[in-house]
């Protein structure tokens, strides 16, 4: 009894699968935008508390653009640019998340994913 182990491969093609993750990006996104929203015009939240959500919302755009067909070199960019920025450490898991995104368009091409 209990769970069927899977296999690394599979475990792997799986990270790289990109199969509902750009509304998934967008869900967030909207959701986190309505709460920011809410804060403004409630005047609730302070300015820390914004900021925080804007900076959210700037990195969830950003792991949502790399989902679109985009040049390596662009999605490099934007990766070292969020890594740079600590986004990914804050609001991701860090290097895995960032090394993840950078191979989402080579690797599913390479595995028939």
């Amino acid at each position: 009894m209990g769970v069927r182990k899977i296999s690394f491969y599979k475990r792997f093609q799986r990270a790289l699968s990109t199969k509902g993750k750009e509304g998934a990006y967008a869900y967030a996104g909207s959701m986190l935008f309505e709460v920011l929203a809410k804060l403004i015009s409630t005047g609730r939240g302070d300015r820390k508390a914004q900021e925080i959500i804007q900076a959210k919302l700037y990195h969830l755009k950003a792991r949502q653009g790399l989902y679109e067909n985009i040049a390596l070199k662009q999605r490099v960019r934007t990766v070292l640019q969020e890594l740079r920025t600590g986004r990914y450490h804050k609001f991701s898991d860090g290097w895995r998340s960032a090394t993840k995104d950078l191979f989402i368009a080579i690797a599913p091409k390479c595995l028939n994913v």
